[in-house]
């Protein structure tokens, strides 16, 4: 709109046609076929060639989805959709693969690890894990309160820390640590000030669904602790099997785990 700064008579023209439809894009794709990896039966955005390696691998002999996405990037495409389809039979279907990892303490599997996407891909995968120790002291029962441990030192750990206990004789204990007084600790009844692991605080809303005390020790030996933790790597190597015709992620991690509670 015209701005008018003196009085006086103007004429304005005014375009009284329909106002013109935007143009959509035209050139977007659609691709459905095989692919070596990467999700089922969704919609994925690719915008590149390297992109959809990353996301569905590359050449595969069991279907053409990845020469026909490589010719519509190469004769000019900017932006499609690919959908990587597979059999979903139970008996012989694109199944994950995948692995259970047993406790040598708890005597029952811990970990579930499996690859990220269906398809024999998987089965060139391995995955190493590492026992590391962030912390590691020694302490006693506090016989007046078996719901905690009398420690030398807490550097290394923390709330939520898996430990391991230990002591000549004895079959360690696995514990996770709820609650760590490194300063005064109960000054009431420690003047002392001595440093305590908790597995059992006093107040309830600290508390963890597998707090436990530590039994079977003997009061009057040391008890070594240490921090639990795993290092995980994974790499290319033999995975166990995994049902799929080829036709199966890079979706990043490679692996995908659940780790159950210690008893």
């Amino acid at each position: 709109m015209a701005t008018y700064s003196t009085p006086g008579v103007y004429y304005e023209r005014v375009d009284a046609s329909a106002p013109a439809i935007t143009p959509i894009r035209t050139d977007v794709a659609g691709f459905v076929g095989l692919a070596s990896r990467g999700p089922l039966d969704t919609a994925v955005p690719v915008e590149s060639w390297r992109q959809f390696e990353a996301h569905f691998g590359g050449f595969t002999g069991a279907g053409f989805l990845a020469y026909a996405v490589r010719g519509f990037f190469e004769n000019g495409g900017k932006r499609c959709w690919v959908v990587r389809v597979a059999s979903n039979d139970p008996a012989g279907g694109a199944t994950p693969a995948a692995l259970e990892l047993a406790s040598t303490l708890a005597g029952r599997s811990v970990w579930s690890i499996a690859a990220s996407s269906s398809g024999v891909w998987g089965n060139d995968l391995t995955v190493s894990l590492q026992e590391t120790r962030l912390g590691q002291t020694v302490g006693k029962l506090d016989s007046a309160h078996p719901e905690r441990l009398i420690v030398a030192g807490t550097a290394g750990f923390v709330r939520g820390t898996l430990v391991r206990l230990s002591q000549p004789a004895k079959s360690p204990v696995l514990r996770v640590i709820a609650a760590i007084d490194a300063t005064q600790g109960f000054a009431d009844q420690s003047p002392d000030a001595k440093k305590f692991l908790i597995w059992i605080p006093e107040q309830a809303a600290l508390r963890l669904p597998y707090d436990s005390s530590p039994l079977n020790f003997d009061p009057d030996l040391p008890i070594v602790v240490e921090s639990v933790g795993r290092a995980e790597e994974n790499s290319c190597g033999p995975l166990p099997r995994a049902f799929a015709d080829s036709r199966t992620s890079a979706i990043r991690p490679n692996f995908s785990w659940a780790a159950q509670d210690p008893d």
